[in-house]
């Protein structure tokens, strides 16, 4: 499917609950309105862990002396508010070299590690609301380049962002939006949307699930029909 902005999802939202026909266009004001339907239903999934993260590359330069750095737009560190920082590295010797990283309870026992190095060599990120920070160990004595590889989500969609997902998300949520708006319109059809938002949603979850493993364990005697779904061992 090609990129999709948010109005066209919201807009074919509508049409599918049946709010305008199949070629109308939406007013402002429900416009509007669902758009705020579809930012809290992509809060819902985020609290879920099922929607899906944007990789963030940052460049920038450490301040001599420095070992702690907001995150967010305008900060420091001038980037989105990250969920996750993947990586952290700094440019040493013509190179990109990863810093280690250590739980923020690590740090704060006090890590003194490789104390003599006159750049950073750990790193840990808080997560901390409205502004993430990264602090370094030891703290580095010249300005350093560095480049921050982080995992953000979008805090809230305009009608005029993209949205980009992965195979089978897309339907899934503007399913999702239909039904909330149904439900909240009193539509008659919410309960056949309902059922076609949670055949859809189960499709997203089960891309989210972490696959099983399988037993070590030897074939019991006298049972060799094994059972892949229950992991278990059944026949004679």
């Amino acid at each position: 499917m090609a990129r999709q902005t948010a109005r066209d999802l919201i807009t074919q939202a509508l049409r599918s609950c049946g709010v305008i026909g199949i070629e109308d266009t939406p007013s402002p004001e429900m416009t509007g309105y669902a758009l705020d339907v579809l930012n809290n239903k992509v809060e819902e999934w985020n609290i879920n862990s099922l929607w899906p993260y944007t990789t963030l590359y940052t460049d920038g330069t450490l301040i001599p002396n420095q070992d702690t750095y907001e995150v967010n737009l305008g900060e420091t560190i001038n980037a989105e508010r990250p969920n996750y920082v993947d990586t952290f590295a700094i440019y040493i010797d013509s190179i990109y070299k990863p810093l280690q990283k250590i739980s923020p309870d690590t740090y704060d026992k006090g890590y003194k590690s490789d104390a003599a190095a006159s750049y950073p060599q750990f790193f840990t990120y808080r997560n901390d609301y409205p502004n993430g920070t990264i602090q370094l160990y030891p703290k580095p004595s010249d300005a350093i380049p560095y480049r921050m590889v982080s995992k953000v989500i979008t805090p809230s969609y305009t009608l005029n962002s993209d949205i980009d997902l992965p195979m089978g998300y897309y339907p899934a949520i503007q399913s999702g939006v239909a039904y909330q708006v149904a439900l909240e319109q009193g539509l008659p059809q919410v309960d056949r949307l309902k059922m076609d938002y949670d055949m859809k949603l189960a499709t997203v979850k089960r891309l989210n699930e972490q696959p099983r493993r399988l037993s070590k364990r030897g074939t019991p005697m006298k049972l060799t029909q094994y059972d892949i779904y229950s992991d278990t061992y059944g026949g004679r």
